[in-house]
């Protein structure tokens, strides 16, 4: 037996409820600070680097 063809009801419905998936979305990435530790002492070359790389995160992040 064929599978029925999509009628323009069927998807007029669709076009109708797709936008109500949008509200079920989570929100945007991050949604609070993100903090980053550092386990050596401040100074050091990894404390150094991870603050450049935090200045970085920051401008991609926002």
């Amino acid at each position: 037996m064929a599978a029925p063809r999509p009628t323009r009801r069927a998807l007029a419905a669709g076009a109708l409820l797709a936008p109500l998936s949008a509200a079920a979305q989570s929100p945007p990435f991050p949604s609070r600070p993100i903090r980053v530790v550092v386990p050596f002492a401040a100074g050091s070359a990894t404390d150094i680097m991870t603050r450049h790389l935090a200045i970085h995160m920051q401008e991609a992040l926002g």
